[in-house]
């Protein structure tokens, strides 16, 4: 909301003076880390410098008066007495300087002239007073003898260069920034009541600390026949770029990060990602294994692929990227999970959060897309299948309007949370026709006998096209005919790579 508000003042200002207002620039705006500031972090003390380009006439006696807003609070300037020491030789005037009194190393304001032939003098600085409702200011004179005259540009260095130069800068001359600010210029002639020209330029913005991508997603395609691997190949990837700049002010000083992929990693084990690997430098990429993320309770599944950049953040270094390598090991009898759209997320700890006393953890990204896995088929699934009840039937029909057969694999679950299959079915579906699927069929199929009485979740694995396929399925009882599901339930869109050969 304060951005906002200086915002719409700054264009309302440029707005309302038009071509004939002052103009303020920073050849290098103050950039703080958004995330920073939002967390309290401190800035640190900071030598305020910009340039002012003039466009109207100024004569001698002007005052020009800097206002800045509330995000921003000057340094001790009470070295500065008023007088400005100009060295004609160097183009600079001082205020505050010691000994001699030209340095511009311990001055506490500098005016750069450039080439100018107009001096500042009589400077008096304002301090910040909430009860009195006043923020800091500075204001000075245009010389006796030359004007400042229109189109012209001088710089104003407020803050000195020893305090600025002396690790860690919290000299006492060079102000603190709370965040993004902007300086308001304003002039008036010797009366100090007819206006000249105002202006207004930003000083100190703030930009994002954190970037994230994924650059490379999984899209590996299930083989539909075993489920055990890809069906060109049995690895698939996804890659990560993760972006942190600690040179910004009032950065977030991050001592650990965790990028963690969320979806349905179930039969994934820890050493089918062991070529995970973390580009730290450049060079041979440092090895860091992905790990699966278990879940608490009596069977753990699990539900995530980690990434721990603690002990590989390295200090200076703003880019890190790692890539997530999944082997199927041949031998495996394990299903690849058909993956939900892979979601991964960024957690942080940062050692210099101001509000509390433990260290700084926060999730700053989130629900990035990381890929998925699916099957080579169209999957259609029947939420509520029940089997040998006396009262109710579950039936199921499916049509198939491609020319070619479509076979058929079937697995499900049931009320107990027993699995079944994956099977053949037993049966393809013709082409250009509608095939009754019945419950002995499905039974057979699953190897249930006829007399356990369950209630499945049934799921169709269906060598053909989305497009060519659909199923209707019902239950009827003695109460008459009620609708379970239809082609709604598809969860696949269409073959994406290639169909399997039966």
């Amino acid at each position: 909301m304060k951005f906002y508000k200086k915002a719409l003042l700054a264009t309302a200002i440029a707005t309302s003076f038009g071509a004939s207002a002052a103009s303020i620039s920073t050849s290098n705006v103050l950039k703080l880390s958004k995330e920073g500031i939002a967390a309290g972090v401190d800035a640190g003390n900071q030598q305020l410098s910009f340039d002012v380009i003039v466009d109207k006439n100024h004569p001698a006696a002007s005052r020009i008066t800097l206002t800045f807003d509330d995000a921003v609070r000057l340094g001790d300037l009470s070295a500065c007495t008023g007088d400005v020491v100009t060295d004609p030789a160097s183009g600079n005037g001082v205020c505050g300087a010691a000994a001699p009194a030209t340095s511009v190393d311990d001055a506490v304001v500098t005016f750069d002239y450039g080439t100018g032939s107009f001096t500042f003098d009589n400077v008096s600085v304002t301090k910040y007073d909430e009860k009195k409702g006043t923020v800091d200011s500075i204001s000075f004179d245009v010389n006796l003898g030359n004007p400042l005259i229109a189109d012209s540009a001088f710089r104003v260095i407020i803050g000195s260069n020893d305090d600025k130069t002396t690790p860690p800068s919290t000299g006492s001359s060079l102000a603190v920034v709370l965040g993004e600010t902007y300086v308001n210029y304003s002039s008036v002639q010797a009366d100090l009541e007819t206006p000249i020209e105002t202006g207004m330029g930003k000083i100190a913005e703030e930009t994002t600390q954190f970037g994230f991508e994924v650059s490379t997603k999984f899209d590996g395609i299930i083989d539909r026949d075993d489920l055990t691997t890809f069906v060109d190949g049995s690895t698939d990837k996804s890659v990560w770029t993760f972006t942190n700049d600690e040179t910004l002010g009032a950065a977030l000083l991050v001592t650990d990060a965790d990028i963690v992929y969320s979806g349905n990693f179930k039969t994934v084990v820890n050493s089918e990602l062991t070529a995970s690997t973390l580009k730290i430098n450049t060079g041979t990429p440092a090895s860091a294994p992905a790990t699966v993320v278990m879940s608490t309770g009596t069977t753990p599944v699990a539900v995530g692929v980690k990434h721990d950049l603690f002990g590989a953040l390295v200090a200076g270094k703003t880019s890190y990227t790692g890539t997530i390598d999944f082997t199927r090991v041949a031998a495996s009898t394990d299903a690849i999970p058909v993956t939900t759209p892979t979601e991964v997320s960024v957690t942080i700890d940062a050692s210099n959060y101001k509000v509390k006393a433990a260290d700084f953890q926060d999730v700053i990204f989130s629900e990035v897309a990381g890929g998925e896995w699916k099957i080579d088929a169209t999957i259609i699934n029947v939420p509520y299948y029940v089997v040998n009840h006396a009262d109710t039937q579950s039936n199921i029909h499916m049509a198939n309007e491609a020319d070619e057969v479509a076979d058929v694999i079937i697995s499900a679950i049931d009320d107990m949370g027993n699995e079944y299959g994956p099977v053949d079915l037993g049966i393809d579906l013709a082409g250009n026709t509608v095939t009754k699927v019945k419950p002995k069929q499905i039974k057979e199929a699953l190897g249930i006998d006829d007399t356990t009485v369950l209630k499945l979740s049934v799921t169709f694995n269906i060598d053909a096209y989305a497009q060519d396929v659909a199923a209707y399925a019902f239950s009827q009882n003695s109460q008459g005919r009620s609708e379970v599901s239809n082609s709604q339930y598809k969860v696949d869109g269409k073959i994406v790579k290639t169909k399997s050969a039966l």
